[in-house]
């Protein structure tokens, strides 16, 4: 397996092929020789899709959000823009107490800005909506949010953990809210986008720019309003520019993403690697380069090579693993970065046997505990996923703290999810078709603390101008936000190789 030999370029091993290690492989391409190393057989992690039924279909996220434009642009540079497409339905419902009953459409992240809607809805009981008028009440002011978001975006020293608040979402809205709208209405959204649990994850890690628009304010409600409300102008004779729209995925799957990249990759003469892991990675301050590492794959000889720069796009757990030897400062703290598993199970069905379904799916209240935490009615969100005689539903199970998408058999989950959702659509029959899919792992956790965490994490990598660390564990977990998180790491190492 050689490695790259242009003696004019510098060499830069980039580790994980997920949407992180992509980007910032691209990033690189052209000034550097890159190495990248996937543990797996497969490029794209999380951005995976299968061929079900003779068409590919995600089994990972199948959506971005576009308010960081960071992918549209990505796929703006790698001409996609024409396969970029919306979900043909908007809107979702709620099973809570059960029923599924639809979702305000005036909510931020799950949290009501309008306590009418919230009594319409009927999701929670009109004692609970009525009790949730206690945050206009609220003899306290929230939080100073604000300064613990700013300290993320600035290099100071390492800091003290406690510094800031940092509570968590339950113990911010518990009390202002009512205890069932938190469980009922913002648990399913908010910790249902994270794997999490709404008594761990924090606020302001989990949802900055929320944090933002309440910090120091009154009441979050009234704040939320006012964050949500428009903030485009028209001009006169000029209409008002018309707001883009919030989600967009592929006419394909995601996988057009990934494989473009990965051609782009190859055709720059980036060399990918299968199936192969990188081991006993040391620091070599006073070798002829910086870093010194063991690869490894699968049926071949070890080889080792040395590099310039490193950076790696793998979950903190992983980052961890590698520079536990020579960076223990470093691993420790990656190590305190915990992780929810899921599964999903794509399924289809006789069209005749299922009732309609608002918008795009449905998500499921946490309290009574069910195994399957949302459905994404694929084939009427996708216009290429529509089929005239099925319906196809992606179903979700697993969180943090509940680990039966892991622990189960795979009969004993597939039976589970299934019996789940006829419960909640109320159906007899069963699917024509399934594939499961496990995610081990594969969602870190932005618990209370997570800022300060990161920062530390940044503070020390900072004085390593050779290492750069990226990806979902640390700045944010959607797919721009890794995007943008690959493009900093690589900006970080153009600045020392050049």
């Amino acid at each position: 397996m050689p490695m790259p030999t242009d003696p004019n370029k510098k060499e830069v091993l980039v580790i994980g092929a997920g949407i992180t290690g992509l980007t910032a492989a691209y990033k690189l391409r052209n000034d550097f020789n890159v190495t990248l190393l996937e543990a797996s057989d497969r490029i794209g992690g999380k951005l995976h899709s299968v061929s079900f039924r003779d068409k590919p279909v995600d089994v990972g996220p199948d959506s971005f959000l576009t308010r960081n434009a960071s992918a549209v642009q990505l796929s703006s540079e790698l001409d996609l823009s024409e396969h970029l497409v919306a979900p043909v339905s908007q809107g979702a419902s709620l099973y809570s107490r059960k029923q599924l009953r639809k979702l305000p459409i005036d909510l931020a992240l799950g949290i009501p800005t309008n306590l009418i809607s919230v009594l319409s809805s009927q999701i929670v009981s009109p004692l609970s909506a009525v009790r949730s008028a206690a945050d206009f009440f609220w003899p306290k002011r929230l939080p100073d949010f604000t300064a613990l978001l700013d300290s993320a975006d600035k290099k100071p020293p390492q800091p003290t953990f406690g510094k800031y608040p940092d509570p968590s979402i339950g113990q911010l809205l518990n009390q202002r809210l009512g205890r069932a709208t938190v469980e009922r209405l913002i648990a399913p959204l908010i910790a249902g986008i994270n794997a999490g649990d709404i008594n761990c994850l924090s606020f302001a890690a989990t949802t900055p720019e929320l944090a933002r628009a309440v910090s120091k304010k009154r009441s979050v409600v009234l704040s939320l309003r006012e964050y949500r409300k428009p903030t485009a102008v028209k001009s006169a004779g000029s209409p008002q520019t018309p707001r883009p729209t919030p989600f967009l995925g592929f006419d394909t799957s995601l996988s057009t993403l990934t494989e473009a990249l990965r051609q782009n990759l190859v055709n720059a003469g980036v060399k990918i690697y299968l199936n192969t892991k990188a081991a006993d990675i040391k620091m070599t301050p006073h070798g002829k380069r910086h870093w010194a590492a063991s690869i490894l794959q699968k049926n071949m000889p070890t080889i080792n090579a040395d590099f310039d720069a490193l950076l790696l796009a793998v979950p903190s757990s992983e980052t961890a693993n590698l520079l536990e030897a020579s960076l223990p400062d470093i691993a420790a703290l990656c190590n305190k970065i915990p992780f929810s598993s899921v599964a999903t199970l794509v399924t289809a069905w006789k069209a005749d046997e299922v009732p309609p379904i608002y918008g795009t799916g449905f998500l499921v209240a946490r309290k009574p505990k069910k195994l399957i935490t949302g459905v994404t009615a694929l084939s009427s969100k996708w216009a290429h996923l529509s089929h005239k005689n099925e319906v196809w539903l992606k179903i979700s199970a697993g969180h943090y703290l509940d680990h039966r998408a892991i622990s189960l058999g795979d009969e004993e989950l597939t039976a589970g999810m299934i019996e789940d959702t006829k419960t909640v659509l109320g159906m007899t029959g069963n699917p024509i078709e399934s594939f499961l899919c496990r995610w081990e792992n594969a969602f870190p956790q932005y618990n209370t603390g997570h800022i300060e965490r990161i920062l530390q994490i940044d503070a020390l990598t900072a004085a390593i101008p050779s290492l750069a660390i990226a990806g979902a564990s640390y700045h944010g977990i959607g797919i721009p936000a890794c995007i943008s998180d690959a493009c900093k790491a690589a900006d970080k190492l153009k600045d020392l190789l050049n």
